[in-house]
């Protein structure tokens, strides 16, 4: 697969992860009375700063197992040149597929 078809697959499942949630945070966010007169971020902005926090907590994680473990990973080599650090890139793939396991 060429690395814009990757690109725009992984960007596809990131939006369809954003909108799961912000459905989430909307569902939720109904159950709450809003009850003053702060605005209120929109659900859009919450699930996509929970899902970067998210992947920042994986990558954390990931990277301090690997340390404490001592091993090393190689940097993905893409067919245009360019690689990818396979920690990060996990890290992200594991926050765009928590929604859809995490469902309580």
């Amino acid at each position: 697969m060429t690395p814009v078809i990757v690109l725009a697959v992984v960007a596809g499942f990131g939006a369809l992860s954003v909108r799961a949630r912000a459905s989430q945070i909307s569902r939720t966010s109904e159950l709450r009375d809003a009850g003053g007169i702060e605005p209120a971020p929109s659900h859009l902005s919450k699930a996509l700063q929970e899902m970067l926090a998210t992947a920042a907590g994986i990558y954390v994680a990931l990277s301090a197992i690997s340390a404490f473990l001592k091993i090393q990973l190689p940097e993905i080599p893409l067919m245009s040149g360019f690689s990818v650090d396979p920690v990060p890139a996990l890290a992200v793939l594991l926050a765009i597929v928590q929604p859809v396991f995490g469902r309580s």
